[in-house]
């Protein structure tokens, strides 16, 4: 039925998907309101409007676990601004919409994420349209992972990226890895945008849980099996018979759903997904919000490296954390695996990472001026 609908859509041209998904848009809670902001100006409108574009759609619950930290992060240290919110379909499709009933002392935020670059071909498009379209407002880009493989094609992507920015009056473009950092330096991106090194905008997220109390007796596996994938499946098979042997449930799991997620259901999908993983004695993950979910519920946690190498990048700036191990994929063994069952240490703290939160509440406050 999926295959059907797609073919469908595929088969009604572009005129017709816009014509579709604005009809929806309009429909929508937040472009109600931004409309209703337009209508009345400044007798009912904030002095700023925050437009959050590009938010998932997808079962990615990594993603969407970044959109709610995005939205606490504003409401906590920008309250009285208002927040409009439009997805990744919605941008698509009716950006052009959405960007004229934007002012030039709104500020517009892009969700942080590992899709700038070569891996995620829809998402690099969707940011290229919202830079190209919006060039003339100020621009936020959550942290994120630069992967532009070493190609024609690479060359030709990064390129278009550069393009976009150049156009671009005023954009702040935080990266949550130091590979990601000096790929930009060496690039010249930063001659285009502000670029600033912090951590992966979950790591800042209060994680309070009705159902966080003891641990049971299980072990999770949150695995890729995406392109990015490096684990070894033979050496973690071996690990997971041998934790059965010692009376260990082993089960696995994903921080990607099966299905779509709206934003409606967005909270209640992540707040389950966080109590799963705070119930568990210990998770083996290459996912990089496996390895934050671990570390924002204080659980223990042995993360292995993927391809874009974002695993290891988010790493560096957990290592303060007892419970978080970096492994590997090739290293991974049962002893690594027992050390970490016996952790009985201290849980988690942001603190560390406070200064690093300080920055892009500057990069905000410095819009807002």
């Amino acid at each position: 039925m999926k295959k059907i609908k797609q073919i469908i859509w595929d088969l009604a041209g572009e005129t017709a998907q816009k014509k579709y998904m604005y009809a929806k848009l309009r429909k929508s809670d937040d472009y109600r309101r931004l409309l209703h902001a337009v209508d009345h100006q400044e007798s009912v409108c904030p002095a700023r409007r925050v437009f959050l574009l590009d938010t998932p759609g997808h079962g990615n619950l990594g993603d969407h676990a970044i959109v709610i930290a995005m939205r606490k992060f504003m409401q906590a240290y920008f309250p009285e601004d208002e927040i409009y919110e439009f997805t990744f379909d919605e941008c698509t499709y009716c950006m052009e919409k959405i960007a004229g009933k934007i002012r030039q002392n709104d500020l517009l935020l892009i969700p942080g994420g590992g899709f700038i670059g070569t891996l995620w071909q829809r998402e690099q498009e969707n940011v290229l349209h919202i830079l190209e379209t919006c060039a003339e407002f100020q621009i936020i880009i959550f942290p994120q992972t630069l992967y532009f493989d070493m190609s024609a094609n690479g060359e030709k992507e990064l390129e278009r990226f550069c393009a976009a920015l150049k156009k671009c009056k005023n954009v702040s473009l935080f990266v949550r890895d130091k590979k990601s950092f000096g790929f930009a330096k060496e690039k010249g991106i930063d001659q285009m945008a502000e670029i600033t090194l912090v951590p992966d905008i979950v790591t800042w997220l209060p994680c309070k849980l009705k159902k966080q109390g003891r641990r049971q007796k299980k072990v999770l596996f949150c695995l890729r099996d995406d392109l990015e994938k490096q684990a070894d499946t033979k050496v973690l098979e071996s690990i997971k018979r041998e934790l059965v042997v010692r009376g260990y449930e082993v089960l696995e799991t994903s921080t990607v759903s099966g299905r779509n997620i709206s934003k409606q259901e967005r909270e209640q999908s992540v707040r389950e997904k966080l109590e799963e993983f705070s119930q568990a004695e210990l998770v083996i993950t290459d996912r990089l919000h496996g390895m934050i979910f671990s570390a924002i519920t204080s659980t223990p946690c042995i993360a292995m490296d993927n391809l874009s190498r974002k695993v290891s990048g988010g790493y560096e700036w957990l290592k303060y954390l007892e419970y978080i191990q970096m492994v590997e994929p090739e290293t991974i063994s049962m002893d690594s695996v027992k050390k970490m069952l016996d952790y009985n240490g201290k849980g988690y703290s942001r603190q560390p990472l406070e200064q690093y939160y300080g920055k892009i509440k500057h990069s905000i406050r410095l819009e807002e001026a």
